[in-house]
């Protein structure tokens, strides 16, 4: 279980700046297509999803479990074009994939960072291209933590 005493009274680390940084870039673009694959997934990037990984304080039953809300989204739109507006239901669907990450904090299952990073990225998700590339980035996360050797 995810401890928040843990972190209290550390300092500000790389990993946190990484976070921050993920937060701002995903924050400066209309929409998250906009953010290149080659972004989050090369390890040495500025916004690696292998340093967004390490800062994510939770088990990885917790991101799995949110992966795979994730993944059910986008097989409800694999059939669309790319260009297409995601339909008011997958929008519906995102809203409540951010309240199952901050429920994730609340419960002291994931730490504050993990739901905001949630939160920012699915204000940036309009089309069906946006909610692929989210995908693709959480797939990256989610290979990087296993890397790691992450248990749970």
């Amino acid at each position: 279980m995810y401890n928040k005493d843990y972190h209290r009274g550390r300092k500000e680390t790389d990993q946190d700046l990484s976070v921050d940084k993920l937060k701002n870039k995903i924050a400066g673009v209309r929409s998250f297509s906009e953010i290149r694959v080659s972004e989050f997934a090369t390890p040495d990037s500025e916004l690696s999803a292998e340093k967004i990984a390490k800062e994510f304080n939770m088990r990885m039953h917790q991101l799995r479990k949110f992966f795979e809300k994730l993944k059910q989204l986008e097989n409800k739109i694999r059939f669309k074009k790319d260009n297409e507006e995601l339909e008011q239901e997958i929008k519906d669907e995102l809203s409540l994939l951010v309240a199952h990450a901050y429920y994730s904090v609340n419960r002291n299952f994931a730490d504050e960072s993990f739901a905001e990073i949630v939160k920012v990225s699915c204000e940036k998700i309009k089309t069906v291209l946006d909610l692929k590339r989210f995908v693709q980035f959480f797939t990256c996360i989610l290979a990087y933590m296993r890397e790691g050797g992450r248990k749970g």
